[in-house]
Order: C-alpha cells, then structure tokens, then sequence
C-alpha cells in the first residue's frame, strides 16, 4: 500500500498556464524575488481523503481566486468559490516560495495578509499524491 502524502485539487496544465498568465504582472511588481514555482494543486487535507469524501476521488471541480497574499518566503492565491473541500482555514494554492530565504509551501498557510485581485475560474481534478505520484 502506498504511504499517501495529501490529497488535493489537482490544477489541470491549461488553468495553471492561465494563473500564472494571470498573476505574472503581480509577481513582477513585488518586491521579493522566488526562486521556486508551483501552482499545480490546492491541498485537501494530509494523508488520504478522508472516508466521507472518498466518492469524489478523481471529480473535476472548478476553483475560483479571490487575494492573493505574499511575504518575502512565499506567495499564494487565496481560492474563494469551491474552495470548502480544502480543510486549511485559508484555502489556497501555493505559487512561488524563496528557498534562499527558507521558504516552504507550507508558510502558505501562515499567510496574514490577502489582497484582492481579480478573479479567475481554475479547473482541477480531485486526487491523492503520493512520492509525487497521483492516484485519481
């Protein structure tokens, strides 16, 4: 059996294209430079689904952004609508960390500050990860 590491919101190749398109101004008028960029998934929660949500193992889903938020170790964009099957508190999709400065995916959810931008509708699909392998 395989050690399953999260589950998540997979982001489909087309709509991460279309975040990245879509928040490239941004990122290039802060002030913080991030040497490592992701934007392929927002986590679930970790370990397998949980029993309850296991029907919706391999469910297209639509996300919507709604902040973004950023410190100088990472910079994320804050999902509104279809964001409730995340268990984070703030649910969201990390985008860049500075591994120079000891940035990590994980200071996502420690972000405190969200600021608007405008909103954009992501595909994704629901899976399970696990050493980098997704199960649908």
């Amino acid at each position: 059996m395989e050690n399953i590491q999260y589950a998540a919101v997979l982001i489909s190749e087309q709509s991460r294209l279309h975040l990245f398109n879509h928040i490239k101004k941004i990122i290039e008028n802060i002030p913080f430079e991030y040497d490592d960029f992701y934007g392929d998934h927002m986590t679930i929660n970790l370990g397998p689904l949980k029993k309850e949500s296991r029907h919706l193992l391999g469910e297209k889903v639509k996300l919507e952004t709604a902040h973004f938020g950023m410190s100088e170790k990472c910079f994320a964009v804050l999902i509104g609508a279809g964001g409730g099957f995340s268990k984070n508190e703030h649910p969201h999709i990390t985008i860049a960390v500075n591994r120079k400065k000891g940035g990590t995916m994980r200071m996502s959810n420690d972000l405190e500050y969200w600021f608007r931008m405008d909103s954009i509708m992501l595909e994704g699909v629901i899976a399970e990860v696990s050493n980098n392998k997704k199960s649908y």
